[in-house]
Parts: C-alpha cells; sequence; structure tokens
C-alpha cells in the first residue's frame, strides 16, 4: 500500500497538470487552500516519522513538547485532509476513530483545563509520572463524579490516522482520475489534429507558385485564409475543452507568432500594391509559416495523445 506521502505527492502531481491545474486556479482562495492543505499534509508525515524514531527524552519538559506537538500534528493534519476536499470540491464524511483522536487531542493539549459546559465540565491534565517515551495517562476530574484516567498510546493513535486518511487520500484521487476520465471521454473521438488539413505542406507549395505567378493570387490567399481559420479552430476547440488557458504558453505564443506573418501574407496576395511586403518578404513569410505551422500540428498531435492516455 502507498503511503501518505506518496498520495500525497500523487494529488500534487494530478491537480498540476495542464487542464486541472487551469480549473483548479480560477478560484484563487480555493486554489491556496489546496495547496497549503498538501503542503501540511505532508508536513504532518514528516513530524510524525520524526516523533516516532526519537529517543526518550531526557527531560519532562522535552516529554511535554513531544507530546503537545504530535497531538497537534494530528490535529492539523485532519484539518488539511477535510480543506483539501472542501478545495476539490468532493465530498467527506469524518471517521469516528478521527472524531475520537481528535477528542484525545482536545482533553490533553488543546483546551484541558475546562472542557464542556454546565454539570458536563471537565478538567484534563497529563500525569506527569506516567510520561513515558511514546505513552502518556491522561486524568480527567469532574465536579461530582470520580476521576477518569486514559492511556494514551500515541503511536497507535498515528498509525489508526494513517490507515484512516490513507482510504480517505485514495479516494480523493479516484474522484479526481474519474472526473478526468469522464473529460476525456467526451472530447476523445475529436482530434484536435483533424483540424489542421494533412496538406499543409500542398498549401505552401502552392501559395509559394501563387507568389512565382504560377496560379492566381486569390488561389493562395483563400490557402492563407483557410490556415487563419483553422488555427482559431483549434483555439476554440481548446476553449470548448477548457484547457486554453492551460496551453498559453504554447498555443497562445505560436497563435501569436502566426498571426502576423499570415495576415501580411494574405494582404500581399489580395492586394500587393497596398501590402508592406515584397516578393522577397512573402517568400520569407511564407518559410516561416511553413516551419511554425508544423509545430503547431506537432503540439495538437500531443494533446491528441495526452487524452488517449490511461490514468
Amino acid at each position: 500500500m502507498k503511503s501518505i506521502s506518496e498520495l500525497e505527492q500523487e494529488i500534487r502531481d494530478f491537480i498540476n497538470s495542464p487542464r486541472k491545474r487551469s480549473d483548479l486556479i480560477k478560484d484563487s482562495a480555493d486554489w491556496s487552500k489546496l495547496c497549503s492543505s498538501l503542503d501540511v499534509i505532508g508536513d504532518t508525515e514528516l513530524a510524525f516519522d520524526s516523533y516516532l524514531e526519537i529517543d526518550e527524552p531526557t527531560s519532562f519538559g522535552e516529554k511535554y513538547l513531544n507530546i503537545y506537538g504530535v497531538l497537534q500534528a494530528l490535529f492539523i493534519q485532519q484539518d488539511a485532509v477535510t480543506h483539501l476536499s472542501e478545495a476539490l470540491g468532493l465530498p467527506y464524511t469524518v471517521d469516528p476513530l478521527i472524531t475520537q483522536i481528535r477528542e484525545i487531542r482536545n482533553d490533553s493539549s488543546g483546551h484541558p483545563t475546562k472542557r464542556g459546559g454546565g454539570k458536563g465540565r471537565a478538567f484534563n491534565h497529563i500525569s506527569r509520572i506516567s510520561m513515558e517515551r511514546h505513552s502518556f495517562k491522561l486524568m480527567t476530574t469532574y465536579p461530582s463524579a470520580d476521576p477518569k484516567f486514559t492511556d494514551v498510546d500515541v503511536p497507535k493513535l498515528i498509525e489508526s490516522q494513517r490507515n484512516i486518511l490513507l482510504n480517505t487520500l485514495t479516494s480523493v484521487i479516484e474522484k479526481l482520475k474519474e472526473e478526468e476520465m469522464e473529460h476525456r471521454e467526451k472530447h476523445r473521438d475529436k482530434k484536435l489534429v483533424d483540424i489542421f488539413s494533412n496538406s499543409i505542406g500542398y498549401y505552401c507549395e502552392k501559395i509559394a507558385e501563387t507568389l512565382s505567378g504560377g496560379l492566381p493570387p486569390e488561389f493562395g490567399a483563400s490557402l492563407v485564409k483557410s490556415m487563419i481559420d483553422s488555427i482559431q479552430t483549434f483555439k476554440s476547440e481548446l476553449e470548448s475543452r477548457g484547457v486554453l488557458e492551460a496551453y498559453e504558453d504554447s498555443v497562445g505564443y505560436y497563435s501569436g507568432l502566426l498571426e502576423y506573418p499570415l495576415n501580411e501574407l494574405h494582404n500581399y496576395l489580395i492586394n500587393p500594391p497596398e501590402s508592406k511586403l515584397n516578393g522577397k518578404d512573402a517568400e520569407i513569410f511564407l518559410s516561416f509559416i511553413r516551419k511554425n505551422m508544423d509545430i503547431m500540428i506537432q503540439m495538437a498531435g500531443e494533446i491528441d495523445e495526452e487524452y488517449e492516455a490511461k490514468l
């Protein structure tokens, strides 16, 4: 079985995939809550590992610090998992044993000197003489009842919480995968690479013939317009999938890079006297366009592969 730290990293990797991160980061508060929760889950695991490995403390002061610290770590890890689920919009039911661990923390180190109200008031303290490396006895007194003594085995608390949260985090990953697969299935049959003609090379050859005078300029202009339209359709399809922002650094960059030369080449073919280009400029622009259109097609193919990949 995977460890909590491994599951935490798996969730972190998943939410940082281009599409998921683009979707989650739209709500900055939830994104910050999510990142904070993952950090705390990982940090508390480090605290537990260190606690379980420490030598016997040499003073009561060290024992108190260790007990207070590890109980607080259990408490904040529970909160982190709750807030992780909230940030992802996933349901989360608290296991009764988690509540029990939480109450031990509250009684021992959260609010020990006054618990409850009215006749139900209770007052707690850790029995100093009972403290061992990994255990202690909690004494609880009541205004009108005999005191109660509770033996607390801290490693057992850690083990119990880890087992429960392992199941919780595994369920989170499964739900994230289910949502991602639903999204992929919805778009799997529509290939992005098909938006671009398989004859981009042919288009560029015919545009080159147009520039040399072998074909009507209107024909070459129509092919340039087809390439302009294919880029816009590509971006529109990414937007409909909710991933346009996720690929802004790549698709946005290259589409912006192509916009000017395509439009200028189109204008040159439609009305050469009014264009800023000359024949040699137009040839250079066409060479640039062909190279970068190939890059756009490659990116479309890579995104298609992502949609085909199994999780």
